[in-house]
């Protein structure tokens, strides 16, 4: 993936800096190379025992990219809300606040979430238990039981 992404977007190098206390411990090529959640090929070794850098954000003013100890701690890696757009559906839409469950990921398991729609065409989703690494441009699939209903995108 980042031999396809050099040959389309031109590297922006920037500080690797620790959200937790701005130290900067390296530098990288491109924030485009980087994902929210992601702990290997950050470039930078921990240096602390059983515990690894994860990314937490990304800060384009500086080109910054802003890690933490991977963990329940993890300054902005675990959300319990997320606003979709882009919403399509199988079936009719959802226009009233309900308990479903969502696959916040491929293949990841479903979890229990308030869907709540909004009156613009998005949505307003909490999770019953914080959910890790939630990006902007994911898919979020809603299901009630065994029948998928739709979907949107994280913004």
């Amino acid at each position: 993936m980042q031999d396809f992404l050099r040959a389309y977007v031109p590297d922006a190098p920037g500080p690797i800096v620790r959200a937790t206390d701005g130290r900067i411990l390296g530098e990288h090529r491109g924030l485009h190379l980087f994902t929210l959640g992601q702990r290997k090929g950050i470039g930078i070794p921990s240096n602390t025992d059983n515990k690894a850098y994860v990314v937490v954000a990304k800060r384009a003013s500086d080109h910054a990219l802003l890690v933490d100890f991977d963990g329940p701690t993890a300054l902005g890696l675990h959300t319990t809300s997320a606003h979709i757009q882009a919403l399509s559906w199988i079936g009719e839409p959802l226009t009233t606040a309900s308990d479903l469950e969502g696959r916040v990921r491929y293949r990841d398991p479903r979890v229990a979430l308030r869907f709540e729609p909004q009156p613009d065409g998005t949505a307003l989703v909490h999770f019953r238990e914080p959910q890790r690494g939630l990006a902007s441009g994911q898919i979020l699939a809603l299901h009630d039981g065994e029948r998928l209903l739709g979907g949107g995108v994280y913004s």
